[in-house]
């Protein structure tokens, strides 16, 4: 079947909880929301005296209606404004925590609203056009209000890259990481922006509202603003600060958490999002289970899922999936679609700013570490040279660096034909000396991994990074003569990082290697599909050549895990005195034995051909 990259809006106009509710609040104002199937009335004479006595006032009693089963009793010392219609209040809401919470409305001021079915609105100072879920409680709140027509943030322009426009993506929120990267990269389908735009204008008609909405068993507790929003089932917004035209498009199983002081506007939520602390979110959507800690800032930015940024700066960027961006760091300005990397104390990613305008921008590569202190000067494009480390301290001038695997460190002096403070580049350094690092990422990701709507791959040898792989090996081995040092007008991909000969030949023997094991593992996942039910058959010489020395490459993984962790059992004792009494040795460490266990299955499918 063809590729669909519209399919996510296509979808969301047909099955979208945010649709069918925006549809349903327009036909009858939300009473079939709240309420379901039960009929509203007028109050009785006898129940406007008793909430008289207890407290209560209405500008119009008449106005305010109610549902079969309607116990004045539960309302105390409130103000109804407009036409108001109120629920059955005749067992609890979910509170925080979970905790029941004795449904009806106390000590607060409802306008132009309805409150449903064992709702509990409690000391809020403003519910002003809104329709309040069956079993929602809306507690010490300030002002709940929508106060215009709202799309609930859907469509609003989000700056990617150059903050002074030219990747403007205007969001749903049911959007996908394919699709904002196809939507804000060069090169896809000529008509996808039209389409597009077509389908979004459909998307945006669809989910329009004149009342807010807080979804079945959702919980608004102790938030000073909530306006123009769409808070979905089961959502959890607790001490938030503010939160405006936003849509947090929450369910059961995966709820979406806002609280303790956070500030979200002009955003949108999807499943399992959390935003927690002192934290900033605006113009950006978190996509699945992605998080954002205390003090952390998302500003006209794309998180992908499992992505966690505290206590860090996300600006103009799309970052995939399963990034960590923590301590004080800057991102800004950059497209990270493959995600899987990590973002250090102090590094700033980068310095999209050249005293004219703050148009520069970044590619940065799948699997990307970028070390403490470390400073990007833009443009730079490190989309080629995926599962990369910036070591400590390093500063990255523009350029175009296209090696994977790589290590970048400062070099200690200036080399001939080179200006001084250019880097050095180690190609393949990460699979012959930290392969532990791609390991532990690849096992970490599967076990942190919450979204499986997403369907993410966490192979960090995939084709796309086994096809740089190749390239990058090809121009190794390709070099027309050697020399001490190569630029990048020797050896297209460098930028402005020199390459020492005798890393060029490692390099390229390194590579080779992983290729090669790759390749034969596809060889094999190739005959065992094959194969099927019918057993094991015979293989031609050839391929059972490969597959044996497979399982020397395999064995080679498995030792080059083990011992890129062993060097800090080495190092660490020679430095602290303690260090074997609280650190596992590489032999006893999980990732190792993981590794261990995972080659030793490989072999035992290989043997099963010899």
């Amino acid at each position: 079947m063809e590729y669909n990259p519209l399919e996510p809006l296509e979808t969301a106009l047909r099955d979208s909880a945010v649709v069918r509710t925006a549809r349903a609040v327009r036909a009858d104002g939300g009473r079939a929301l709240a309420l379901g199937p039960d009929p509203v009335r007028p109050l009785t004479g006898d129940e406007v005296a008793r909430l008289r006595a207890n407290g209560n006032t209405a500008d119009d009693w008449e106005r305010v209606r109610v549902s079969t089963g309607f116990l004045p009793d539960r309302v105390h010392r409130s103000d109804f404004h407009g036409d108001v219609v109120l629920g059955r209040f005749d067992g609890a809401a979910v509170g925080p925590d979970q905790a029941a919470v004795p449904a009806g409305v106390v000590r607060s001021t409802v306008t132009d609203a309805v409150v449903g079915h064992d709702a509990a609105v409690r000391d809020v100072g403003l519910l002003s056009r809104y329709v309040v879920g069956r079993q929602a409680a809306l507690l010490g709140c300030g002002r709940v209000v929508c106060d215009e027509a709202t799309g609930f943030g859907n469509g609003g322009p989000v700056r990617i890259g150059p903050q002074t426009g030219g990747r403007v993506l205007r969001p749903f929120a049911e959007l996908t990481l394919p699709l904002a990267d196809a939507l804000t990269a060069a090169g896809g389908p000529p008509e996808l922006p039209r389409r597009y735009a077509e389908a979004l204008a459909e998307y945006l008609a669809a989910v329009r509202s004149d009342r807010g909405v807080i979804g079945d068993r959702a919980v608004v507790a102790h938030a000073a603003v909530v306006r123009n929003a769409f808070v979905g089932a089961a959502a959890c917004v607790e001490g938030a600060a503010r939160l405006e035209r936003c849509t947090l498009l929450s369910g059961p199983e995966d709820p979406v958490r806002v609280g303790d002081g956070a500030a979200v506007a002009d955003s949108l939520l999807p499943w399992g999002v959390s935003v927690y602390g002192p934290a900033v979110v605006d113009r950006s959507v978190l996509l699945e289970f992605a998080t954002v800690e205390p003090f952390g800032k998302v500003v006209d930015s794309v998180l992908g899922p499992n992505t966690v940024v505290g206590g860090a700066e996300v600006v103009s960027s799309l970052v995939g999936p399963l990034v960590g961006c923590h301590h004080q760091s800057l991102l800004i300005g950059a497209r990270w679609p493959g995600g899987r990397g990590n973002v250090g104390y102090g590094a700033g990613v980068g310095c999209n700013h050249t005293s004219r305008a703050p148009d520069q921008e970044a590619v940065l590569g799948e699997g990307l570490f970028v070390g403490l202190g470390a400073r990007l000067q833009y443009p730079v494009d490190l989309g080629g040279s995926p599962y990369t480390v910036l070591a400590c301290g390093v500063a990255l001038p523009p350029q175009r660096i296209a090696f994977p695997f790589s290590l970048i460190r400062p070099t200690a002096n200036a080399t001939p034909d080179t200006s001084a403070g250019v880097n050095e580049l180690v190609p393949a350094w990460v699979l012959s000396d930290n392969l532990y690092a791609v390991e532990r990422g690849m096992q970490k990701f599967r076990s942190r991994d919450r979204t499986p709507r997403a369907g993410h791959s966490h192979d960090a040898f995939h084709p796309g990074v086994l096809r740089m792989v190749a390239e990058a090996c090809s121009r190794l081995e390709g070099v027309r003569r050697t020399e001490e040092v190569y630029t990048d007008r020797e050896i297209p991909g460098l930028g402005r990082s020199v390459l020492l000969e005798k890393h060029r030949a490692a390099a390229a023997q390194c590579y080779r290697k992983h290729l090669q094991r790759c390749l034969w593992l596809e060889e094999l996942e190739q005959l065992e599909r094959a194969a099927g039910a019918g057993g094991f058959g015979s293989v031609p010489k050839v391929t059972r050549e490969r597959l044996a020395r497979l399982v020397d490459l395999l064995e080679d993984y498995g030792r080059c895990v083990e011992a890129s962790k062993a060097r800090d059992d080495a190092r660490g004792p020679a430095v602290i005195t303690d260090y074997e009494a609280a650190h596992t040795p590489a032999r006893d460490d999980p990732v190792v034995q993981a590794a261990w266990a995972s080659v030793r299955q490989a072999q035992a499918r290989v043997t099963r051909w010899l």
